[in-house]
């Protein structure tokens, strides 16, 4: 009879954890994108390590013998309390046993602070989100992973993109606020980081703003990522949303040197997937998030 022994991953079970994810997810119905969204096993490493050793990743592993049979995974925010969750991961055995026992092992070991809970699985993997679904987690609008290599870029025209300064910041927050009212970044948060990890650019219109978008590399990466587009409605239609685009695309290639660029794109905003798709960005995955938030008991 196979003896299953379930175990907290270290840093040590990252290179053989890796391997598993990676070849798991190439299928379809097995994909989770929170744990793989394409990268090469020597990225995927990387930010695994540096997770582990941050104390921000929390892994879960279902163990016969040397082998490792399942796994699964939190990606921790302490500035959120937020849970990014990766699977669950099954390689090979009962599906539904090792899933749950899994989710009820990391649950264990995950902080006590989190206030939700963010799973994103291609929208092909029936058995994750039935899984998810059966645990309480609320089904969100099925999203698109577009993805921009260096050698696909188009130049596009953004002569008036200037970069987010301070006399700005209050028309910023405004129209962020406005577009994006739950998010996982506030505005305020976005301003702090920004000539750091992320770079905010902005359309001036008469002493307020047209338009931002924002972009992020973290600066041991070399995936960017394009995670905010915004254009006040009345200003919709004039090309500023392109011009927006190229200029996070510029700084994430030429100034950060990063070696290619993602977005992600609701299913409902078919105008903005075929802006992406103009500049030179093709479709990687189609995902759904599907999340849970903690439930705070009644005050008397």
């Amino acid at each position: 009879m196979q003896t299953i022994i379930y175990r907290q991953a270290t840093v040590e079970d990252i290179p053989l954890l890796v391997q598993n994810i990676i070849y798991s997810s190439m299928r379809p119905n097995n994909h989770c994108l929170h744990s793989w969204a394409g990268d090469s096993p020597a990225e995927l490493t990387a930010d695994f390590r540096a997770g582990f050793e941050a104390g921000e990743m929390f892994y879960i592993l279902a163990c016969s013998g040397q082998a490792i049979i399942g796994a699964m995974g939190g990606e921790y925010d302490p500035e959120l309390n937020r849970i990014w969750l990766h699977g669950p991961h099954v390689f090979t055995g009962s599906w539904s046993i090792l899933a749950t026992r899994l989710y009820e092992e990391l649950l264990v070991i995950l902080p006590a602070t989190t206030e939700r809970w963010e799973a994103f699985l291609n929208t092909k993997n029936t058995a994750g989100i039935d899984f998810y679904r059966k645990h309480g987690f609320t089904q969100g609008s099925v999203s698109h992973d577009y993805r921009l290599a260096k050698s696909r870029r188009v130049d596009c025209p953004k002569d008036k993109c200037v970069k987010l300064s301070a006399e700005y910041h209050a028309s910023f927050t405004a129209l962020f606020n406005r577009l994006f009212p739950e998010t996982y970044y506030t505005a305020d948060a976005l301003i702090q980081m920004h000539n750091l990890s992320h770079h905010i650019s902005i359309l001036p219109d008469a002493g307020t703003i047209a338009g931002f978008s924002v972009a992020f590399l973290e600066t041991s990466g070399s995936k960017g990522e394009v995670q905010f587009i915004g254009v006040a409605e009345e200003k919709r239609g004039q090309g500023y949303g392109r011009q927006l685009l190229a200029s996070a695309v510029d700084w994430l290639f030429d100034e950060r040197n990063a070696e290619d660029i993602i977005l992600n794109v609701e299913e409902n905003l078919v105008n903005a997937k075929g802006l992406y798709e103009s500049v030179g960005f093709t479709l990687s995955f189609s995902g759904l998030p599907l999340t849970r938030k903690k439930v705070r008991p009644l005050e008397l």
